[in-house]
This record gives C-alpha cells, structure tokens and sequence, in this order.
C-alpha cells in the first residue's frame, strides 16, 4: 500500500484514542510515525505495538489507517465493509477507499455499525480523537517527558471540552427520543396531572 511509504519521513505525533462507548475501556495513546493501522484483534494473534486493535466483529482486519503527512493528521478507510465514520459521516460506500480526511481535535471516529446476529449485539468501536496534552500537538519529545510525572490533566473546564460534551449529548438524546414525541407528550401529560 503507497500509504505509509509517503508519511514516513514525517516526524512522530502523539494522539490519544479515547472510548465514547463501552468498545474498549479508557485511552489508547500511541506515537503516530507514518501510517498506523487500524483494524480488528484476530483471536491468538498478538497486535503490532503501533496500531488499534479492536475485538469488534463489526471492524474489518485491515479497517482503516491513520496518516501523519505534512504535520497533519489524517485518516483514510482501507475498503472495509461495515465502513468508517468520521464525526457522523461515512467516509467511502462499502468496499471502496476513501480519501485522507484531516483530523481534528476532538473528532469522533466510528469503526463500523452495531448489528444484531442471532440475539448478539456486535458493537462499533466509537473513539474520541485527542491531540496530546490539552488540545495540543506534542512531539514524541514532549510525550517522554510528560511520562512518568504522573500528573492528571482536568479537561472539563475546557469550553471546547464542554461544547463538544454538549454537542454529543444532543446527537445522543435526539437519537434516542427520535420518534418517540407522542410517548414522551403522553408521559408529561401524567407526570403533571399526578403532581
């Protein structure tokens, strides 16, 4: 794949791939140099140290791929066929690969879609994209020398931190109550005449 061989000269990036679902528990942070790939954990199969790995039955093996080029990040879905979605948008139809697509602090990456087979719930991978500490972009440098500190970084006072928090939670809730306006009406409606 030509993919990694026009990003590996750029130098290495930190980011953090925080779980927006229950996918995968806490962060993933990696060095990005090149390409990393971005795929599905195969049973007995020990993952590559640069490279997301997820047990899903919904994410392709050779899903995706995230790009370090021109000190941007960004990613590109490799043909998978339950598709990568980038802050609500598929990124290429099944099958097809899609353009580099920059990414963004804060962006929410989606491998796949759920679907139910034989009462089994198989669930997307939904990850928020961080660039290193507080928003920023750190080199692998910086990265070294955060380690070992041990200090936590409170990001809920951040305004974007809270707008993006906000901005979810409505796409979350219409999701949930889309349809259900005469139900949630009927309910108000006992709600106030029991009070």
């Amino acid at each position: 794949m030509a993919i990694a061989d026009s990003a590996e000269s750029e130098p290495e990036t930190v980011c953090t791939f925080v779980s927006v679902n229950s996918s995968f528990k806490g962060k993933r942070i990696l060095k990005i140099e090149g390409a990393v790939p971005i795929g599905r954990q195969t049973d007995g199969q020990e993952p590559p140290s640069n490279s997301l790995r997820f047990p899903s039955k919904v994410v392709s093996r050779q899903h995706a791929v995230v790009i370090a080029a021109d000190g941007k990040l960004f990613i590109q879905d490799t043909k998978s066929s339950s598709g990568t979605f980038l802050n609500g948008q598929r990124l290429s139809p099944q099958g097809q690969e899609s353009p580099r697509v920059e990414l963004h602090d804060g962006d929410i990456i989606k491998l796949g879609e759920d679907c139910e087979v034989n009462g089994v719930l198989h669930q997307s991978v939904a990850m928020r994209v961080v660039f290193g500490e507080g928003g920023r972009r750190m080199t692998g440098e910086s990265f070294d020398a955060l380690e070992g500190e041990g200090e936590y970084i409170d990001f809920s006072m951040d305004p974007q931190v809270q707008a993006n928090v906000n901005a979810e939670f409505n796409i979350i809730w219409s999701s949930l109550t889309d349809g259900l306006d005469a139900p949630l009406n009927r309910l108000r409606y006992f709600v106030q005449g029991i009070e």
